[in-house]
């Protein structure tokens, strides 16, 4: 099985609706199951109207059942447990977050954290430097807060939530891998646009991250582009895992991701 764990509901530009778009793409490139969420933060909102939300992706999914989950977007310092718990009620089986108020060990998360313990929600967290947007001045926007290690200690004050790191902390690597190696519920995954960071990678760089027995069921396979680059990333997975052992391919590309969503029993 593969599974993307990190893909957005986007606006496409054709006019064609999106999620039928992706469903098409995940048949041809073999993709079974797609995470997806949308950009619907309050103040997200740099192509106006077509800005997908938790709204939009509740509705691909029910016409996509079986080959898309919803994730619900959400920002820390402005949602609440409770807005959590209605996610939860919905249907969306996990919660992706970025751009926070303030750093993601800030004890006033706690209660939103400790939310999604309760209601087995796993987190998708934005981990590394944050795309500039118009909206960054006024929603006082710092890449810092997103370091993977401002997760240590959520990690360890919940232990019980799994928490995924987006994009490997980039360009905080080596902080993100060590998250994973020290911690059984966190994980990341290794997405980026097309000719970014990981695709500048060698498969060496990323054995000598990962360097530790088990170490590669802690990494997701996620796309995180349009859907028309979904093939091209996937491709870009298979390259840095060559030469890998069969288990350890089918584990990043799909077991992994399957596990933490319920697809499968490990």
């Amino acid at each position: 099985m593969i599974v993307d764990a990190h893909h957005h509901l986007l606006a496409d530009s054709s006019g064609r609706d999106y999620a039928d778009g992706l469903v098409d793409k995940m048949d041809t490139s073999q993709v079974q199951v797609t995470v997806i969420s949308g950009l619907g933060l309050r103040s997200h909102n740099w192509v106006g109207d077509l800005t997908p939300n938790n709204e939009d992706v509740a509705h691909a999914v029910r016409r996509h059942p079986g080959r898309l989950l919803g994730i619900g977007a959400i920002r820390l310092g402005d949602s609440t447990p409770d807005e959590v718990a209605r996610l939860h009620d919905r249907g969306f089986v996990g919660l992706k977050t970025t751009r926070p108020r303030y750093a993601y060990d800030d004890h006033r998360f706690d209660e939103v954290y400790a939310t999604a313990v309760e209601r087995q929600l796993p987190i998708l967290f934005h981990t590394g430097f944050i795309v500039g947007v118009e909206a960054d001045r006024s929603d006082d926007v710092s890449s810092e807060r997103c370091r993977p290690a401002h997760l240590d200690r959520v990690a360890r004050t919940f232990p019980e939530l799994t928490i995924i790191m987006a994009h490997l902390g980039m360009p905080w690597h080596e902080e993100a891998a060590q998250m994973c190696r020290f911690h059984p519920r966190v994980y990341t995954d290794l997405s980026g646009s097309l000719g970014g960071w990981r695709s500048r990678k060698p498969p060496e760089f990323f054995r000598d991250l990962f360097y530790w027995d088990g170490a590669w069921d802690k990494v997701l396979y996620g796309s995180d582009v349009h859907y028309q680059d979904m093939a091209a990333a996937l491709a870009d997975y298979r390259r840095l895992l060559a030469g890998a052992p069969l288990q350890v391919v089918d584990s990043v590309l799909g077991g992994t991701a399957a596990h933490i969503f319920g697809l499968t029993e490990r």
